[in-house]
């Protein structure tokens, strides 16, 4: 028996069973995660990637070749980052990217392009948590209100309206 004055449930569809795609899927469905990755955060994806080479071609003794093609990336970032950074400005927005391009500029400036590709990697990473943690409350604000009632009972003078 359900107290007066709440909403009946609505319906829900059943559970669809076990699962019998079998035990591999994970490895099948990993590219399709990376590639998701890739198309929503290119920045972070892009800039581990430099930072996976960088690591690799150190151990190899290639210093000089590492150097330059690290500080380009980030020097290419940075100007990229620079140009919405001033658009931002004469909107009138301050952000945590005034201080992040003047990271980065300085630490190529002298020399330090690992701690270039780490700044890179902490802005590109909060910007992509951001928009991940946007989006899921997004959604569940949309669950919320999917699951909201849509009608109610009341009690008047010892019967149920609707």
């Amino acid at each position: 028996m359900i107290p007066r004055g709440r909403a009946l449930p609505e319906e829900r569809p059943a559970a669809a069973g076990p699962d019998i795609r079998g035990p591999d899927t994970s490895a099948q469905m990993f590219p399709g995660r990376a590639v998701k990755f890739v198309r929503l955060y290119p920045l972070v994806a892009l800039t581990c990637l430099v930072l996976v080479l960088t690591g690799l071609l150190l151990q190899f003794g290639l210093e000089e070749p590492v150097r330059l093609g690290a500080s380009a990336y980030a020097a290419i970032v940075a100007a990229v980052r620079a140009v919405a950074m001033f658009r931002s400005l004469r909107e009138g927005r301050w952000g945590i990217d005034v201080l992040a391009l003047m990271a980065i500029a300085s630490t190529v400036w002298v020399g330090e392009y690992l701690a270039a590709l780490v700044v890179i990697l902490m802005l590109s990473g909060g910007e992509a948590l951001e928009s991940f943690a946007q989006g899921r409350a997004a959604r569940e604000l949309r669950s919320l209100l999917d699951r909201a009632p849509r009608f109610a009972h009341r009690e008047a003078a010892g019967s149920l309206d609707e």
